[in-house]
């Protein structure tokens, strides 16, 4: 049975493991991002917007499930020495408001289209051909659940009512995640509300990389 020291050393080598495919991708797709409109005052700027757009992205490869633990966890001395030995622009790290109000500003959409165009030069130079499966390639789409907080700080946030308190609630905020495999997924079986949004998803997606 694995203890918790287990699966921190897990979570960290896979962690390094990513950084490493990070490492090479995403140099060229910040370069390009720098190029998005900044909305931002540049006298009151601390923050590059590829810095700002970098620091998200790492939000995600760790996993971080909401803005406090974010600021708890990826400020610390010894993460942002190991980071800048991947990623030298990380001078500091940003609060997680200020990416905040940058995303609320800008045009994010302009974020997803250089991504897909990423994805595209991928497929293109077959980077992923380890991946084909009967000449194809195989997408799996899982719903997963991100931020948890106790008050509602968007009304597109989903909720739940509190066991044992009367009255209060939980906002979500869940995301569908996809990412290519390299084995046969099971079929999907009887369709859910999650199902569909997934089906959903999965279409969009080979509409937007075809």
């Amino acid at each position: 049975m694995k203890t918790v020291d287990d699966e921190k050393s897990t979570i960290q080598l896979v962690t390094e493991e990513k950084l490493k495919v990070y490492a090479q991708l995403l140099p060229g797709l910040l370069k390009k991002m720098a190029r998005i409109p900044d909305p931002r005052n540049p006298k009151k700027t601390k923050h590059q917007i590829t810095v700002m757009i970098l620091y998200g992205i790492l939000m995600f490869v760790f996993q971080m499930t909401s803005r406090r633990e974010t600021n708890q966890e990826m400020t610390t001395p010894q993460l942002l020495a190991n980071l800048q030995a991947v990623f030298p622009e990380l001078t500091d790290m940003p609060h997680q408001d200020t990416l905040c109000r940058l995303l609320e500003k800008m045009d994010v959409s302009q974020i997803e289209t250089l991504y897909i165009d990423m994805l595209r030069g991928l497929i293109r130079n077959k980077k992923f051909q380890n991946l084909l499966h009967k000449n194809r390639y195989l997408v799996a789409v899982d719903g997963t659940q991100k931020y948890v907080m106790d008050e509602c700080w968007d009304e597109h946030y989903l909720r739940r009512k509190i066991r044992g308190k009367d009255g209060e609630y939980q906002y979500y905020a869940y995301v569908l995640e996809t990412g290519l495999r390299n084995e046969s997924v099971p079929s999907i079986g009887e369709a859910t509300e999650t199902g569909v949004s997934e089906i959903a998803v999965h279409f969009t997606l080979r509409r937007a990389i075809c």
